[in-house]
């Protein structure tokens, strides 16, 4: 093939090359990218992406690529014409494999030959464009699609109302509470995929073997064994939980949409120690710096696209993306993986359980932990036995389907009922530390979680479906009220919307 079949691309236009770059780079690298994040808003919340951020993010996607790649087809062109060619064909054909990859990833065929029909198809492309003259005008129009794959994705509901808060319908955002009466203080702690069937017996108590520090609570506590979650999804169901609010189109996790929360309310009048693992509903938390912050998106972002647009069998390999929202590569802030001993789960735990001291009488304690969430690692000992999680025939996947293969599905719940007696565990200290701290006595104490798990084979796994609503909304609710006698099981069917108005109810009582 000769240079004269390249694409001639410069005599007509000098910009044709940044417009077909940016158009390619931004159909393959882009649209894969922000339609993800548009579907998956949490994304954005979880890495603490504000208007601004996510306003450089979609520059730096749909622009900054076709603007590097532009410049250096037009530094290869100064120096060569027929290298600029040569330049300009090779990038537009990695950009268009990008394209072309996830469309054929899934062919039955060895990963190789995948890989290189997708390249062999790219490059037969801008062949063809480039050995004809009519064609070539073509690469001009690519030049739109920047501005339509940003426009798009700003119409999307989570995007636009990161970019446009005022803008997004969130007017309702529940009532300002009067001042507390009572200095009772709160103990708060809300788990992650934890079902109520989990820690029941045979007679539908609360298994004493497997979890004996939730038996033992029991009898000081009203147990709500008919709890509801009000959504399959962690960054809709904690706000609710903190609102007493159903969640609304468009809602983020964060204290700049539901600034009525419970954190705002109690803040005036006491101290709050709040650890959340995932919603931003404290205001006064501390956020991760610009640099930390912008480490873990890109990489993480990295990691996404790598599964998107490669053949399935070059993702063995990769960080899985199942489990989490963030930290895909388990990196620290410096962007080294992590080597510690101890999970970030485990160390937000930790730092909740040194907060609750004897000299902090009537502040209010909450942790959201993600604990009995995948992956499944710990014995009800506590003793880690994988550092992975991945599940037969599930292979770990949160929200994937469950195959046919009821032995593996059976071997996954035993893997969960393990770590539910690490929850119970965890529960075990937190009860331990409030005695001691003789907090214990007349303090509100919650136990519940965001939503269950489904474990039958061919459902879905965490995604909510008309057949396994009995799995994934059934949640523990126990709650010991203060200066509580007794305990109880009350099976009135309650959802976790209600907790919100229980707690104010109570720390209304002087």
């Amino acid at each position: 093939m000769s240079s004269d079949s390249l694409p001639n691309i410069h005599r007509a236009r000098p910009f044709s090359a940044f417009l077909a770059l940016a158009g390619l780079s931004a159909l393959g690298i882009a649209q894969p990218l922000l339609d993800l994040l548009g579907k998956s808003p949490q994304f954005l919340t979880v890495h603490h992406i504000n208007r601004w951020d996510l306003f450089f993010l979609i520059v730096l996607l749909t622009i900054a690529p076709g603007i590097i790649l532009g410049l250096m087809v037009w530094l290869a062109d100064r120096i060569n014409r027929p290298f600029g060619k040569i330049v300009f064909s090779s990038v537009a054909t990695v950009l268009l494999s990008i394209l072309i990859g996830p469309m054929i990833k899934g062919v039955p065929l060895p990963t190789l030959i995948v890989a290189l029909t997708g390249v062999l198809i790219a490059f037969l492309i801008v062949w063809k464009i480039g050995g004809n003259p009519k064609l070539q005008s073509f690469w001009n129009f690519l030049g739109l699609i920047p501005l339509l794959v940003a426009g798009l994705f700003i119409t999307q509901t989570g995007p636009r109302a990161i970019l446009f808060p005022h803008d997004s319908g969130m007017n309702d955002q529940g009532m300002e509470l009067p001042p507390p009466q009572s200095d009772i203080p709160v103990v708060f702690i809300v788990f992650d995929a934890f079902p109520t069937n989990s820690i029941m017996n045979e007679n539908h108590e609360i298994d004493e073997v497997l979890c004996p520090n939730l038996a033992s609570l029991n009898n000081d506590a009203v147990w709500y064994r008919n709890a509801l979650s009000i959504s399959d999804d962690t960054l809709l169901a904690v706000p609710s939980i903190l609102t007493g609010l159903l969640p609304i189109p468009g809602q983020q996790p964060t204290a700049a949409f539901l600034p009525n929360n419970l954190f705002s309310w109690l803040k005036p009048w006491r101290t709050v120690h709040s650890l959340e693992s995932h919603t931003q509903l404290n205001s006064s938390m501390v956020l991760p710096s610009l640099r930390d912050r912008w480490g873990l998106t890109t990489s993480d972002l990295w990691i996404i696209f790598q599964h998107t647009v490669l053949p399935k069998g070059y993702t063995v390999n990769l960080p899985s993306i199942t489990h989490d929202w963030r930290n895909f590569a388990k990196q620290d802030a410096s962007g080294e993986k992590q080597h510690v001993k101890v999970p970030r789960r485990l160390q937000l735990f930790e730092d909740f359980l040194e907060s609750i001291t004897k000299e902090r009488q009537g502040d209010c304690f909450f942790l959201h932990t993600l604990v009995p969430h995948t992956p499944y690692q710990f014995l009800p000992s506590g003793r880690r036995y994988s550092t992975g999680g991945k599940e037969p025939s599930g292979q770990g996947m949160q929200f994937g389907k469950w195959s046919m293969d009821l032995q593996a599905v059976v071997h996954s719940q035993q893997r969960l009922l393990n770590q539910v007696g690490y929850a119970d565990r965890l529960i075990g200290e937190v009860l331990t530390q409030l005695k001691d701290s003789g907090l214990y006595q007349n303090s509100l104490i919650i136990f519940t979680a965001d939503h269950g798990m489904c474990f039958t084979p061919g459902d879905s796994r965490r995604k909510l479906t008309p057949s396994n609503r009995g799995e994934i909304l059934p949640v523990p609710l126990i709650i010991k009220y203060p200066a509580s006698s007794g305990g109880s099981i009350d099976d009135r069917v309650v959802q976790t919307i209600d907790i919100m108005p229980t707690i104010a109810s109570v720390l209304d009582s002087p």
